[in-house]
């Protein structure tokens, strides 16, 4: 009796699951490498290694190369929370904590390095260009004005807010940023926009019946302006 073997061939599906397998070992490892060796073999790709900053009479040292921060004399800072609490007093203390500003100190090889990026010629400018922002202010959440201080963070010169005792749609509200309020200590005591960036608040009154809606949105954004002069 003879007996005859024959051989299973491989089907497709499994050829697949093996192809995924392969496939997902290897953005594991790419993964794996990007998250634990990136930081030490690209390092910082915008600013000098180590710099020192002075903010108001601190000492603030910060070192990209062991990614440590030391700040001096912090404990002596003023925080402000006014009504904040859980995680937007969380989010504003950190937006208020003193910090070094990256580009504070212009290193000119640096600077030629981003114009020549963008197609550009560097006009060997010493010194920063003044910035002015300004936005209006109602009832707005810790956790939105808190985000906007720590992303824009010594990149303002003048940071104007206009907040008004009228809605869009002419109904009354009570100031909430008046001058010595906490929350109006907040936006221009606690030095969350920057250590040397002017925080005011100003304030719109006009109750003109025939500006509604955008007209009267625009009127008050045209006091920022006046304000940046």
């Amino acid at each position: 009796m003879t007996t005859t073997y024959t051989k299973r061939p491989t089907s497709k599906l499994s050829r697949c699951a093996s192809f995924r397998i392969i496939l997902a070992s290897i953005i594991f490892i790419l993964t794996s490498v990007n998250i634990f060796f990136a930081p030490k073999l690209l390092g910082p790709a915008e600013y000098p290694s180590n710099f020192l900053h002075d903010f108001k009479g601190r000492s603030l040292i910060y070192s990209y190369n062991d990614n440590t921060i030391g700040i001096s004399g912090s404990r002596n800072h003023t925080f402000f929370y006014a009504d904040a609490t859980n995680s937007s007093r969380l989010l504003l203390q950190i937006a208020q904590t003193p910090r070094p500003i990256p580009d504070d100190v212009i290193n000119i090889t640096m600077e030629q390095q981003r114009c020549r990026r963008h197609g550009l010629q560097y006009g060997n400018r010493t010194t920063r260009r003044r910035i002015f922002w300004g936005s209006l202010l109602a009832d707005d959440s810790w956790h939105a004005i808190g985000s906007v201080a720590l992303e824009t963070y010594g990149i303002f010169d003048l940071a104007v807010f206009v907040e008004s005792n009228l809605t869009q749609s002419l109904y009354h509200r009570d100031i909430r940023f008046f001058p010595g309020s906490e929350a109006w200590d907040v936006v221009t005591k606690s030095g969350m926009f920057g250590p040397t960036t002017k925080v005011i608040v100003d304030y719109y009154y006009k109750k003109d019946p025939n500006l509604r809606g955008l007209e009267r949105e625009h009127a008050q954004r045209a006091l920022i302006i006046d304000r940046w002069k």
